[in-house]
């Protein structure tokens, strides 16, 4: 008898981003996501299938963020070039 896990899946899926971390206050940022995805990669490798939804959520939020970044920098490159 041990302690219930809360299943993966019961998170908000549609959850919206945010621009800072509820918990820390500091900046998402891409660095903090590809942090955060090794360490769901490494949770499915060690305890499974349970944690695979984690996993799944940070690749989507990190493709998410990197095409904003890429969207911004192409905002100022047509900004730039007048």
């Amino acid at each position: 008898m041990g302690t219930p896990r809360t299943k993966a899946s019961a998170l908000p899926s549609a959850a919206p981003s945010t621009a800072a971390s509820a918990a820390s206050g500091r900046p998402i940022d891409t660095a903090r996501l590809k942090s955060a995805l090794k360490v769901a990669a490494l949770l499915v490798q060690k305890l499974g299938d349970d944690y695979l939804p984690f996993f799944m959520r940070l690749e989507t939020e990190l493709a998410q963020h990197e095409a904003k970044e890429a969207a911004r920098a192409r905002v100022q490159k047509v900004l730039e070039d007048g």
